[in-house]
């Protein structure tokens, strides 16, 4: 024999198991506000579209290029960026496809030397081609 029991099944009233409107836009609010929070902790990002430089360049290998002239840190900066997108460490380079980057081929001429001068790319040049750069690994820095 079963006994009815006189409580009726949690599940009858479906009504009761909603979530109240308001407690949902209450969450919704704080998750907003905790990722923007942590979006402000966060180093900016490149929007969809967007030029970047790829990778984690390594400390050493900025410190040593601080060390020469500012136009040098340009076309580094560029050079690092074209290895990313291509995720090579040798690129080829037209001294011309600098001028997008508002640096005269005359200076990136300049500065390609003062790197490769510096141990931080090694360039095979061709008559009449593109340069052929390499990104080299830095030597630890002596304190």
């Amino acid at each position: 024999m079963s006994k009815k029991t006189s409580e009726s099944n949690p599940f009858d009233d479906i009504s009761r198991l909603k979530i109240p409107t308001s407690e949902l836009k209450e969450n919704q609010q704080k998750l907003e506000t905790k990722k923007q929070a942590k979006k402000e902790l966060l180093p900016p990002r490149h929007k969809k579209g967007e030029k970047f430089i790829s990778g984690l360049i390594p400390l050493t290998w900025v410190k040593e290029m601080l060390k020469l002239p500012a136009s040098a840190s340009q076309v580094s900066f560029v050079v690092w960026h074209l290895a990313g997108m291509k995720k090579l460490r040798t690129i080829e380079l037209n001294l011309s496809s600098l001028e997008e980057f508002n640096i005269p081929r005359v200076t990136g001429w300049r500065s390609i030397g003062y790197l490769e001068k510096a141990n931080l790319i090694s360039v095979v040049r061709k008559p009449g081609r593109k340069l052929e750069i390499t990104l080299l690994d830095c030597p630890a820095i002596e304190k």
